[in-house]
């Protein structure tokens, strides 16, 4: 099955957010949110590794990580790869699934290599390609999701992909071939846009409330692709019925738990699920 995942950046290493250590069951482990600056974008990055490997050995990745501080304001090259994640949203009773960049190694780089974030992916067709809308129903893009098969075939995971609006061919070819259930290969820019939004709160007299907050806009933006896959790493019908199968009983654990939290917690009891199925709507 095809499983290619994998981003390229290059640019300065600007901040470490969200950094936790401890330990369980005898490991130290390590994680945290890496702030990549690449030409426009302030790229974030999320990392994780245990001090050892299965095999008891010293992890690489694990001493790379606990080494990064010392390398921000510096330049970086970093590879990785794509995650789509998901959560349970309490006030909409719905699964809200987003794309995450998965950091492997922060490798130095020279002061003259250029900025660049890229990525490659490749998997089956979950939601053909579609418009993207504003608020005043207003065309910004289009975009289309692709699942791909974990390593031992027994799950998935969704990413979603954009393509700008105005690159009519890509978007005609992927119309054209990029169909439901066609195994495919992607390439593309990555781009994390932060901008600033005004919420206006109505109060009982005088003036508005008006509150400012910083809203990023994560886009994985399509500039090349391939003709569908054909041969033997294409999935099959059986093999995609199994994956999306086990890709409903996973979303479904999530909400499960998700619920079972907040009832256990002081947090506010959930609206109850929602008349429209989270997990049929995201397949």
């Amino acid at each position: 099955m095809e499983r290619t995942n994998k981003i390229y950046i290059i640019g300065t290493l600007t901040d470490i957010r969200d950094l936790r250590e401890g330990e369980k069951d005898g490991k130290k482990w390590i994680a945290g949110t890496a702030v990549v600056s690449s030409n426009d974008s302030e790229i974030e990055l999320k990392y994780f590794s245990l001090d050892t490997t299965k095999d008891g050995s010293p992890n690489k990745r694990y001493k790379n990580y606990t080494e990064l501080a010392s390398k921000i304001g510096g330049r970086v090259k970093v590879n990785g790869e794509l995650s789509g994640r998901v959560f349970y949203n309490e006030s909409t009773s719905q699964i809200i699934n987003f794309n995450e960049v998965s950091a492997g190694f922060f490798n130095d780089a020279r002061p003259t290599d250029e900025d660049v974030a890229t990525f490659e992916f490749g998997g089956f067709v979950v939601k053909p390609i579609h418009e993207r809308l504003d608020k005043e129903e207003k065309l910004i893009a289009y975009e289309f999701e692709l699942g791909q098969a974990n390593y031992n075939g027994d799950g998935m995971q969704i990413v979603r992909f954009t393509v700008n609006k105005d690159d009519r061919k890509i978007i005609d070819s992927i119309q054209r071939f990029y169909t439901k259930g066609t195994t495919v290969f992607i390439n593309g820019n990555i781009s994390y846009k932060v901008s600033l939004v005004e919420k206006v709160e109505e109060v009982a007299f005088g003036e508005p409330i008006v509150k400012s907050f910083q809203s990023t806009i994560k886009s994985f933006i399509v500039t090349g692709g391939k003709q569908p896959i054909m041969d033997t790493s294409a999935y099959s019908a059986d093999q995609i019925s199994k994956l999306e199968s086990a890709y409903k009983t996973y979303l479904a654990e999530i909400e499960a738990e998700a619920k079972s939290r907040s009832e256990k917690g002081a947090t506010a009891q959930s609206n109850g699920p929602s008349s429209n199925s989270g997990t049929d709507r995201l397949l």
